[in-house]
């Protein structure tokens, strides 16, 4: 299979684009991003993922723009999946029509400690299959909560089941609760939370 990758942002955070390097970043715009999808299939993928910076910051719920825009894009034929971050924090993964989106994947590797839950993030596992001849589609849909360990030792991304399950008491119920608040965060009819 083969698989393209296109991906936008919403924001700069504030930083001006440099000048005359166009190339380092696209701005999010759904046409545009249909356009590529669709350049992109015709160049030979048999998949398409689109990588989306967007959302309100620490904002666990997908704003209005990410509803939006997931809806336009996922309407496509030429878009698979979208896999959103930004936020910082955990959001929701859903199925619109039929199609998956991560709508933001927390924080992996971060020293943000001014709250517990921009320690979380989530890896998100997708089982693509060829559901027909050269059709390919989303088959299994899997989220696999983590933790960022900061403090006791060198910053560490630990997954948060294993965590919980085997180490010192004060780090498997951080372990714990952070695999609690990200399923929670992340539940969605279809969606395997991984706890091994």
């Amino acid at each position: 299979m083969r698989v393209g990758h296109v991906s936008q942002t919403f924001s700069f955070n504030g930083l001006p684009e440099p000048a005359g390097k166009p190339w380092l970043a696209n701005e999010l715009n759904v046409a545009a991003l249909r356009r590529e999808a669709r350049a992109t299939r015709a160049a030979g993928a048999e998949f398409v993922i689109a990588s989306i910076h967007w959302g309100t910051e620490y904002a666990h719920a997908p704003d209005a723009l990410q509803r939006r825009v997931a809806r336009e894009l996922l309407r496509s034929p030429d878009i698979d999946l979208i896999i959103g971050h930004h936020a910082h924090v955990v959001q929701p993964f859903d199925r619109v029509g039929g199609k998956w989106v991560a709508y933001g994947l927390g924080n992996h590797v971060s020293f943000q400690d001014f709250s517990l839950d921009t320690r979380d993030g989530v890896i998100a596992r997708f089982t693509i299959t060829e559901t027909a001849p050269g059709i390919f589609a989303v088959t299994r849909a899997e989220a696999i909560p983590t933790w960022m360990r900061l403090g006791g030792g060198p910053p560490r991304v630990l997954n948060a089941a294993r965590c919980a399950a085997r180490t010192s008491t004060a780090l498997r119920r951080d372990c714990q609760v952070s695999w609690r608040r990200t399923a929670r965060r992340v539940s969605a009819p279809g969606l395997v939370v991984v706890a091994r």
